[in-house]
């Protein structure tokens, strides 16, 4: 399955249309080494790399707010 840059895929990110997105990825190598260049040129990728890539590229752009998961308050400790 092939991810188009369109405004759905900017709003994923809650950038408001494509042509932000595309400004984004252009400035950044992070997003070239992660395979993101191809939808900088209004290309197409991989849908298994847009997911791979979906919470390094929101990370790079600071956008959302980050999510931990799991329960630390249920930390073992041993005693010695």
């Amino acid at each position: 399955m092939l991810l188009p840059i369109d405004d759905a895929t900017a709003n994923a990110l809650g950038l408001p249309t494509q042509d932000d997105l595309k400004s984004q990825l252009k400035l950044g190598e992070t997003f070239q080494r992660i395979g993101l260049e191809p939808l900088a040129r209004g290309e197409v990728i991989a849908r298994s790399v847009w997911e791979k890539s979906f919470h390094t590229t929101a990370r790079a752009l600071k956008l959302g707010v980050p999510q931990h998961v799991g329960n630390y308050t249920e930390r073992k400790t041993e005693r010695y």
